[in-house]
This record gives C-alpha cells, structure tokens and sequence, in this order.
C-alpha cells in the first residue's frame, strides 16, 4: 500500500527533486485534516488517499480522518 501512496504523491504532489532524466524523484502533499507536509520519501504507512471523480488526489494521516471526511460532508451540504 504505502508504494501506490507513493506513487500518487509522485504525480499529484509538489515536485521537491527530478532526476537526471526529468523524472519527479521526490515530491510533497498537504495533509487535507491537519495541514502538515507529507513526504514521499517519508514513513507512509499512516498514510491514506483518494482519487475523486474529477481526478484530484486528497491525503490524510490515518489520524486525520475524522477532521477530513467531517470536513467534505459540511462542504457538500452547502
């Protein structure tokens, strides 16, 4: 689980390093509950995402996902 969070942090992230060849070698999110930078070179086994219907990526720490998901059902109620 934590190479396909990678992935994604690779593609949907900041770019932080390329490689020789033009390849994104190291990248950073935001985490969407508590608003701390996640790594793609880090730990990513508390690491959570999801890829919505319009193709952006939203990351959470595990322990943020009561402030994320309580978060997106106020914003679609209004």
């Amino acid at each position: 689980m934590a190479s396909n969070v990678k992935k994604m942090i690779l593609r949907y992230g900041k770019c932080l390093e390329y490689d020789g060849k033009g390849r994104n070698t190291r990248a950073s999110v935001r985490c969407d509950g508590c608003g701390k930078v996640i790594k793609s070179d880090e730990d990513l086994s508390d690491i959570q995402f999801s890829l919505t219907k319009r193709k952006t990526c939203i990351f959470w720490h595990s322990k943020c996902t009561e402030k994320v998901w309580s978060n997106l059902i106020k914003d679609n109620k209004k």
